[in-house]
């Protein structure tokens, strides 16, 4: 056996490797339902800085919540760096097949603010 096989008694507590460090940063601290986030994403955008915990619910079940809204014909945009989660309706080229069925828009076309339509672009 070689060092690298034996175990440090001083450091049993540590994880065993970066990517379980990592995912014990990504899991929030309070868990939501995935309902309870989806709602909260139907009612409007959700901004890291006025709902952390939402917001770190998002970042974690992100590919639950891709697929959920994909089958209602919408689409969650996630932007880390600014902090920001909202919902669109998907448009006609994101459908993977041509022959796909209409789907009744479920979010009404709305104007952004000036400043937040400049940092989107």
């Amino acid at each position: 056996m070689s060092d690298a096989d034996w175990e440090d008694p001083e450091n049993l507590d540590a994880p065993e490797s970066e990517e379980l460090e990592q995912e014990a940063v990504r899991t929030p601290r309070r868990t939501l339902a995935v309902g309870t986030v989806m709602t909260y994403l139907l009612k409007g955008p959700v901004y890291r800085a006025d709902s952390p915990v939402v917001f770190s619910n998002i970042k974690y079940f992100q590919g639950a919540l891709f697929s959920r809204f994909d089958e209602l014909g919408l689409r969650m945009e996630l932007d880390e760096d600014d902090g920001m989660a909202w919902l669109r309706s998907k448009r006609e080229d994101e459908y993977p097949d041509e022959d796909h069925e209409p789907v009744a828009r479920l979010l009404p076309k709305m104007q952004l603010p000036w400043l937040t339509s400049f940092v989107l672009t």
